[in-house]
């Protein structure tokens, strides 16, 4: 189940990252619990929410589908970046955005753009919409990670509370 498979992803991650954070985690520990309020909602947005409705998704939507929606995912960060933190698309940006987006759709179309008008799209694609915001607005807090709090740490920490909400 969509639950059970985040909730053993994120153990295990976190298992896997202590003996490599170890030595740091003590010192991140204090900056986690300084900042608890923002690294829990970045666990509960990544770790628990995001991961949990993608699965959720993939459950009833083909790969294909999940793959082309997944390909919006920059458009979002862009456009929750802009509304948080007053951040304008640059030009250089949008370039990236349109030539992934379009990369994606032609392996997708297999070269055809007539295979596009062939898809169709369901409950699951609307859940892995809705992750892809989750996401973004994971992505947008990662400006905020708190300085003195080591990316292993930050990750360890998110996998052990993402379990946690699980």
């Amino acid at each position: 189940p969509p639950f059970g498979l985040t909730f053993w992803r994120w153990a295990l991650a976190a298992v896997i990252l202590l003996p490599f954070g170890w030595s740091r985690l003590r010192g991140d520990w204090a900056v986690v619990r300084a900042h608890l309020p923002l690294v829990a909602g970045m666990a509960l947005l990544s770790a628990a929410m995001f991961q949990s409705m993608t699965y959720i998704g993939l459950h009833s939507t083909e790969a294909i589908n999940a793959l082309l929606v997944s390909a919006t995912m920059p458009v979002f960060i862009v456009i929750i970046a802009f509304f948080v933190l007053r951040e304008r698309v640059t030009a250089r940006q949008a370039a990236g955005i349109g030539v992934s987006f379009c990369g994606v759709a032609f392996i997708i179309a297999r070269g055809d753009p007539g295979r596009l008008l062939d898809l169709h799209f369901n409950v699951g694609d609307a859940w892995i919409l809705a992750a892809l915001v989750v996401w973004g607005l994971y992505s947008v807090l990662l400006k905020f990670k708190p300085a003195g709090l080591s990316a292993v740490g930050l990750t360890f920490f998110i996998a052990v509370m993402g379990a946690g909400f699980i």
